[in-house]
């Protein structure tokens, strides 16, 4: 039975070669459902209620009979299985399939076994999924030179943090959320924590070597925890404070709360309700009084004006200076960061490239400017 370890798979993952495999997760589909390594399909070799009555059997009957119970109910859907492997494996550059289970054992065997009877070839992930995400847990929790990129809401850091996208790592963007009670972008789902992770690692090793470029955070990303060790050593690394004109950031999250939706399609009493909800879950922080104004201002734009910028200046302007603006400052405060230069875009950039050691041109080439 041929082998792949686990440090192996994951530099097929940091040098950009997984996609030239057929990748197979053969463990069952409530397993997968709680997380999943990037590029694998879920193919279950037993299903959950299959695999519930061999662990039964192994409990009662040890682990001979559990094996021969797994051969017998895998059988009936065999041809199925081998049908959708080839055709998966006819889409694999190389011709190769990887397949894993939860340890490496008897699932991975089987499929291993089936794929090259039928004239296939397969190697199995050593240790399997558990062994995987041990290894990418160790990534996480590894101390790496780092830079954080700071500021008041609306001062377009994100739009910062991707022209250093050799550097930086957008947790937003693999948290699927933007980090406040607004966050969840509309028909978009959060990734499952462990998946979550598992991006969030490979895109750290796959930087091995740089000074990494995040953007603030706080522990939580809507649905999303940084585990303790990045957050402490984000608390700790050297701040860069973007700066903007007031009316710019209120442009800007006009722009990315409002605009951005309509302009994938999705109507103005959709936007309208998907702000509303973000404002109710604001209601206790705002207080009854000023979250029933910001509710009226925003309920009261019409539908014609619903695109408008101005439109919707006085309810976000309200809601960045009570509460937004007051809640980032006495959280910066309160965590006592070390900021090693603030700035506007330009300055910020200028900065980034230079404490990066880039040269002056690779930020404006990423940019397009």
């Amino acid at each position: 039975m041929k082998t792949i370890s686990e440090t192996e798979l994951i530099k097929l993952w940091v040098d950009g070669n997984i996609s030239e495999y057929a990748c197979f997760d053969v463990r069952s589909e409530k397993e997968a459902e709680q997380g999943a390594l990037p590029y694998f399909v879920n193919t279950p070799i037993l299903r959950n209620s299959q695999r519930a009555q061999v662990g039964c059997c192994y409990k009662r009957n040890g682990r001979e009979d559990a094996i021969a119970l797994g051969y017998r109910l895998t059988t009936d859907y065999r041809d199925e299985l081998l049908d959708r492997w080839a055709t998966l494996l006819g889409h694999s550059p190389c011709g190769q399939s990887l397949v894993h289970c939860w340890r490496g054992g008897l699932r991975s065997k089987i499929a291993s076994e089936w794929i090259c009877a039928a004239g296939g070839d397969a190697a199995v992930v050593s240790g399997g999924y558990k062994a995987v995400r041990r290894v990418l847990r160790r990534e996480l929790e590894s101390t790496k030179p780092m830079l954080v990129l700071s500021g008041l809401s609306g001062t377009a850091k994100t739009e910062l943090l991707q022209r250093f996208s050799a550097h930086s790592i957008d947790l937003e963007a693999l948290a699927r959320h933007r980090g406040s009670a607004f966050g969840l972008r509309l028909g978009d789902k959060q990734p499952r924590q462990q998946n979550f992770e598992h991006s969030l690692a490979l895109d750290m090793a796959k930087r091995r070597g740089l000074t990494l470029l995040f953007e603030d955070e706080s522990k939580l990303i809507g649905q999303c925890f940084l585990g303790s060790c990045l957050y402490a050593q984000m608390t700790s690394a050297p701040h860069v404070v973007l700066e903007s004109p007031f009316c710019e950031r209120v442009s800007h999250i006009v722009t990315e709360y409002v605009h951005e939706p309509l302009d994938k399609g999705f109507a103005v009493e959709r936007v309208r309700a998907h702000l509303r909800q973000g404002l109710d879950r604001l209601q206790r922080s705002l207080g009854n009084l000023l979250h029933g104004k910001l509710v009226e201002l925003l309920l009261a734009i019409k539908v014609s004006d619903f695109s408008r910028t101005e439109a919707h200046a006085p309810w976000v302007a309200s809601l960045l200076e009570s509460y937004y603006d007051k809640a980032y400052q006495y959280s910066f405060a309160r965590r006592n960061k070390k900021v090693v230069f603030r700035g506007n875009l330009k300055a910020c950039q200028e900065f980034l490239t230079h404490r990066l050691g880039l040269p002056a041109s690779s930020a404006r080439d990423e940019a397009g400017i």
